[in-house]
């Protein structure tokens, strides 16, 4: 058994499944097949039950990637500092940002990623967190900015290893307009109240859902779903104009709060999430990488510095 096998069952144990991990590694299902059977031959045992649902790893399958998954990131990592040195860093950063970076930091660790590295390549997605915790997983990013929910994606559950850290805490919180008619209530707010007038967020998360009864009437429900988008930008105008309540990270409208045009809502409980920076192991591991984390700290630093005390 060579690096490549062990790449093969170290891809077909994250992916559970063939199909997936010949495609994560490029080559054709049948190629990797011939290949896995070869090594269970030399080996003398089955590394993956196989079945209608995936390919299924043995007690022998868990023991060898518990053991050559640590040395294959050491390689790689080895590998990426090598490159980098011999191009004086020069090369490419593939950064994820989910809406939140976006409206946070993302603008100032560009900046200074680009200030820093001039010779470094920088390409920046901007997607939905399921979409970035895919990208990912599927190693076509390098590191991801995104809320602390991306943890719960359907990627990141069935492939666990992507590290976390944490860069700053936000709340999630309900804002109007503050000639909107739920302002001059002037009091702690219904779900009732809240539910007489459309809704614009990001998605209708749990977090949104869990802060009304589960019995919602049509008339109810319509405002609930009124409006889900990922652009930030035009959930933060719907709300500054006062055609909806909007629902999202206190982040987006801390600017128009501060200056009067949006009012922060008396309604449900603040739930106070994070924002994180996600990479995989293999990445995490190069000397550029904790540079860019470091970097996303002191954004998050200087921007959680210039937030209204009160």
């Amino acid at each position: 058994m060579d690096v490549r096998h062990a790449r093969q069952i170290l891809e077909i144990w994250r992916r559970k499944s063939l199909g997936g991990a010949a495609r994560a590694l490029k080559i054709s299902q049948p190629t990797l097949s011939r290949s896995l059977a070869r090594v269970e031959d030399q080996l003398g045992v089955t590394l993956f039950e196989r079945g209608p649902n995936g390919a299924t790893p043995t007690t022998y399958a868990e023991y060898i990637v518990s053991r050559i998954a640590p040395a294959l990131e050491r390689m790689d990592a080895l590998a990426m500092e090598v490159q980098q040195m011999a191009r004086g860093e020069a090369g490419r950063l593939r950064i994820g940002a989910a809406p939140l970076a976006r409206a946070t930091i993302l603008e100032d660790v560009c900046l200074e990623v680009s200030r820093r590295f001039p010779n470094l390549r920088v390409q920046v997605s901007l997607d939905p967190a399921e979409a970035l915790a895919q990208k990912l997983v599927g190693r076509q990013l390098d590191i991801a900015f995104s809320s602390s929910e991306i943890l719960t994606s359907e990627a990141l559950r069935h492939d666990p290893e992507a590290r976390a850290f944490s860069l700053f805490a936000y709340d999630t919180r309900f804002h109007a307009h503050h000639e909107h008619p739920i302002v001059a209530l002037k009091r702690e707010l219904t779900a009732d109240d809240v539910l007489a007038y459309p809704i614009a967020s990001l998605s209708i998360s749990r977090t949104l859902r869990e802060s009304f009864p589960i019995s919602l009437t049509d008339a109810q429900n319509g405002h609930l779903r009124a409006l889900q988008t990922g652009d930030y930008d035009l959930l933060r105008r719907v709300v500054s104009e006062g055609r909806a309540i909007g629902f999202g990270p206190a982040p987006l409208f801390e600017r128009d709060v501060r200056e009067g045009r949006i009012v922060s809502l008396r309604f449900g409980a603040v739930r106070e999430r994070r924002g994180i920076a996600l990479l995989m192991p293999e990445y995490l591991q190069s000397p550029l990488a904790r540079q860019i984390i470091e970097i996303a700290i002191q954004a998050a630093r200087r921007m959680e510095g210039t937030r209204d005390p009160g």
